[in-house]
């Protein structure tokens, strides 16, 4: 999927597509959607980040700003979310970082990005800044290290491990064969030592291959050939081997089968030495201080006791739990709810001593059961709930998740959700479960109409319809979004609200009923606006809901005389006199539809939603949505301003916008550019 979108993108950035179909892709991939996990929109939010930064500086203009605020409203709260991924995340950060630095692009991104300081010193030298690299020192070979003489004073450092090796050592072995440190077989006899020695008692040496009087070891006194008697032992102990490291002594010294290598340990060894109790800290009592053992004495035996430790008490399991709270649920019951019974329970309940991890599994079970009773016992299920809740033994969580269970496991037949809608209803009552969030959990038409039916008992429960009317707005859920998608209009809306007697709750959707039955009683424009003016509040006649519904009747009216009428395929463009009909009878009702709506911009985009929720509801007839841009446009009715902001308008409220676009985009693009073309001519 992302590959497509850079294709798109990259489209987008020729010019190639219109900026409202990157609008609409956006759209599609920041909308909330149904049934849908946070965590699930890391690819949809990835893909949205990729048409921002690649298109964002086009599609950021001074006319969709409000759009694109709204886009990074949506992208600052998916930023906030924990579910994602800290990548996806930190793409959010860095797209809105983009767009407030006008579109340029961090140094970090470019070609000239950061570079390694290898590649720095290489410029720098061949510009002449830095002194050439030095040569590495040549290495070194065994016939180019020096000889320390005997007797020349004790190696100091790791000399003894690096330096030169010392006399004693021009061959590797002894005997015919051996290779000389020089790389050169001895042929059967040992060699002098190669070269002048670097000791400044090299004066003293002669050429008969004798050293300070004293002849090599393996030389006779005649040459070489039999070594002299003790040579290797003068050799081993003369002045300068004594002061070689101990390894060297250990190489020269005379090797035989008695020198086996000892495992014994050293008598001065630290395997049986005390374990310093020096060491201890002098305040520390006498009981905890360690043991300071010697090689004679044996370790102490402490008594090691057999006696088994005492067992805990096994804790309730969740099914011997469930059971003791279903039975004090039974109690209740078979008491008939009353108030004796209802302290009982509340006191069993927390003799019960259930832990927190349960709480929830418990409840879920009571509410089980509880669909399994009558409406009277239900209630009386809510109703200890609500005074576990009023006494603190329930925290605000534990008694709302149960709820929110039942809601999603609920079957979608009609009878189970309205057995538990009057339990729900009672929960809303007594605050267990927030309206906001059955609202949330139903939207998308999810259990439709378990909603309705939820509303539709708490209007029997409640005083006054004003209070059920407060309380719905302040959760601020929208009734449209409550219905399917394939029902989703306010003509449906009008009837589910009817059958719920609840159509006090949007007044306007009756008002668009009687619209269409005064026009079928009356089809005379002024009678139809005489009554408008008498039987519609002043207040209502400037909201947008009022326009829509204004608009829809009429459509309906027309389209149903002409273009819609029985019999025509509307799957193909209808005939030109059709049309013709069809621009005479909106001709007759234009001033009606102007005098609601005349420089009105946000009602001229009220009433282009509504043209666009008619064409969806009827499948999109080919051609209509493109007649109608012009008719309206032609009579001035909406202006060019109302059509460009409903193009860029974000709203899930309406469905169908997608399709909608598509086949008027290119028409609006023909709007934009009379409009940019009549400004360029008023500026000449």
């Amino acid at each position: 999927m992302l590959g497509n979108i850079r294709f798109i993108c990259e489209l987008g950035k020729l010019g190639m597509l219109h900026e409202g179909v990157l609008h609409s892709c956006i759209q599609q991939l920041l909308a909330k959607k149904k049934q849908q996990q946070v965590r699930d929109l890391s690819e949809d939010v990835e893909c949205a980040c990729q048409i921002m930064t690649t298109c964002g500086r086009r599609l950021d203009t001074e006319r969709a700003r409000p759009l694109m605020n709204q886009y990074f409203k949506r992208m600052e709260q998916l930023a906030e979310q924990p579910e994602l991924p800290n990548r996806i995340r930190f793409l959010l950060q860095n797209t809105a970082e983009l767009r407030a630095h006008n579109w340029q692009v961090r140094a970090v991104n470019r070609s000239d990005g950061p570079r390694t300081i290898t590649s720095i010193r290489q410029e720098a030298r061949a510009a002449g800044v830095l002194p050439p690299a030095r040569q590495a020192p040549p290495s070194r070979s065994f016939p180019a290290l020096p000889m320390l003489a005997p007797g020349s004073g004790r190696q100091r450092g790791m000399e003894d491990v690096f330096g030169s090796l010392p006399v004693g050592f021009s061959t590797l072995g002894t005997g015919p064969g051996v290779i000389g440190l020089d790389g050169r077989s001895s042929g059967g006899r040992q060699q002098a030592p190669p070269g002048p020695l670097p000791s400044p008692h090299a004066a003293a040496a002669n050429t008969n291959g004798r050293y300070q009087g004293k002849p090599y070891a393996g030389q006779t006194a005649g040459g070489y050939g039999k070594p002299a008697a003790g040579a290797a032992h003068n050799n081993f102990n003369n002045g300068g081997v004594k002061d070689l490291p101990p390894r060297f002594k250990r190489m020269m010294a005379p090797s035989g089968p008695e020198d086996l290598v000892s495992l014994r340990p050293a008598a001065n060894s630290m395997v049986l030495k005390p374990q310093a109790p020096s060491m201890v800290p002098k305040n520390m009592p006498a009981a905890n201080r360690p043991i300071a053992m010697t090689k004679n004495e044996a370790p102490p035996i402490t008594k090691v006791s057999h006696d088994k430790p005492r067992a805990k008490a096994r804790a309730a399991s969740r099914e011997e739990v469930t059971a003791a709270v279903l039975a004090v649920v039974e109690e209740l019951w078979s008491a008939g709810g009353s108030a004796d019974a209802l302290a009982t329970a509340v006191t069993a309940w927390r003799d019960a001593k259930v832990a927190d991890g349960l709480v929830v599994h418990v409840l879920q079970q009571l509410l089980s059961r509880g669909l399994q009773r009558s409406e009277e016992e239900r209630l009386q299920l809510v109703e200890l709930l609500a005074e576990l809740r009023r006494a603190d033994t329930l925290t605000a969580a534990a008694a709302t998740e149960p709820f929110r269970h039942l809601v999603d496991s609920l079957d979608d037949q009609l009878e189970a959700l309205e057995r538990a809608a009057g339990c729900l209803a009672a929960a809303v009552r007594a605050g267990l479960l927030p309206l906001a969030e059955l609202a949330a959990a139903c939207e998308g038409g999810t259990h439709f109409p378990l909603f309705f039916i939820v509303l539709q008992r708490l209007s029997e429960q409640t005083e006054s319809q004003r209070e059920l009317i407060d309380q719905l707005a302040s959760t601020k859920a929208s009734l449209l979004t409550q219905l399917p998608a394939a029902e989703r209009t306010k003509e449906r809306l009008g009837e589910v609200l009817d059958e719920r007697q609840l159509a006090f709750l949007c007044p306007l959707l009756r008002l668009a009923g009687q619209l269409v039955r005064q026009l079928s009683a009356d089809p005379s424009e002024a009678a139809f606006y005489k009554w408008i003016r008498a039987n519609v509040p002043a207040q209502l006649q400037q909201e947008g809901d009022f326009v829509g519904a204004l608009f829809t009747s009429v459509l309906r009216f027309i389209t149903e005389q002409t273009t819609l009428a029985d019999g025509v395929d509307r799957s193909q463009m209808p005939d030109k006199q059709a049309q013709e009909r069809e621009r005479e009878l909106l001709q007759r009702f234009r001033q009606v539809l102007q005098a609601f709506t005349h420089d009105n911009v946000p009602l001229q985009v009220s009433a282009t939603y509504a043209l666009q929720v008619f064409c969806y509801q009827h499948q999109f007839p080919k051609g209509m949505l493109l007649r109608w841009f012009n008719l309206l446009y032609d009579l001035e009715i909406v202006e060019e301003e109302a059509f460009l902001r409903w193009k860029e308008d974000v709203n899930d409220e309406y469905p169908g916008k997608g399709k909608a676009l598509f086949q008027v985009n290119q028409w609006l693009t023909w709007l934009e550019e009379a409009e940019s073309d009549e400004d360029d001519s008023d500026q000449d």
